[in-house]
């Protein structure tokens, strides 16, 4: 198990395997291994679990359809995959859905990190490359020894050889990020929002949320390309009025409340 931190060499061999969450940080590794590789089966692969935010999987869900497709019509080599978990009980246990005691996955550390990696292991051939879109500034960042370790174990259980994991994005900053999918053009075919409250309208409040507004926000006052800037200024525009709009709402439920 090879942990890089960089693209691979074509002269290397072996697939091509992206775990796509139709996020900013998998979209743009997504749109550089097309470059880098035009030629080359690119497998990209997306997972659904339980514990998973509905409505974030369903915005994801739809961004990255739209991404493939248009990947796609372009002609690029690509072959996509969704795999899922399901909760299922049998229609006995069905009046116990809300016990306590039904095994259900337990809170914290970062079980979809672990899902992600574990599941896909798997699925793999010796010598494959498979890229993940972990940025630094990323809540489980802190986690990457440890499941690059139980990787090796599981991997050896498996009899696979010479996988690398590569995370080309993990010294880069979110601003990074951004001002590529803006050159790209495909910053409107990705996704950011953990917790969404609707369908493809992030909530502004989680961490995802805020590092991504943090980074428009410093793109729309001082970056150099002044097309850039006009961008990032946009869609901070955008979410300043989304918040308003709320402010506004809230106030008016609050308002009627304080009427009965």
């Amino acid at each position: 198990m090879n942990l890089s931190t960089d693209y691979h060499d074509i002269q290397e061999g072996g697939r091509i395997i992206l775990l796509y969450s139709g996020g900013t940080d998998s979209s743009l590794i997504l749109h550089e291994l097309i470059k880098r590789f035009p030629n080359q089966l690119i497998h990209t692969v997306s997972l659904d679990a339980p514990f998973l935010h509905k409505i974030k999987y369903e915005s994801e869900l739809k961004t990255r359809r739209t991404f493939i497709k248009y990947l796609l019509e372009q002609k690029y080599p690509i072959r996509h995959q969704e795999i899922s978990i399901r909760h299922n009980l049998i229609p006995e246990m069905e009046h116990y859905y809300d016990d306590i005691r039904v095994f259900n996955v337990e809170p914290g550390g970062c079980p979809q990190a672990v899902y992600w990696l574990s599941t896909l292991l798997i699925y793999l051939k010796s010598g494959d490359h498979l890229y993940y879109g972990l940025l630094g500034i990323d809540d489980n960042t802190w986690c990457v020894p440890y499941y690059i370790e139980g990787m090796k174990y599981f991997l050896a259980t498996l009899g696979r050889e010479d996988i690398s994991l590569h995370v080309p994005l993990l010294y880069k900053s979110k601003d990074y990020v951004i001002q590529k999918l803006f050159e790209y053009g495909i910053y409107e075919h990705t996704w950011h929002c953990e917790t969404p409250y609707e369908e493809n309208v992030p909530c502004l409040e989680c961490k995802p949320c805020m590092d991504h507004l943090k980074a428009l926000a410093g793109m729309a006052e001082f970056h150099e390309d002044m097309e850039i800037q006009k961008k990032a200024r946009v869609l901070v525009d955008e979410a300043k009025s989304i918040i308003a709009k709320r402010s506004a709402e809230q106030k008016e439920r609050l308002d009627q409340i304080l009427r009965k």
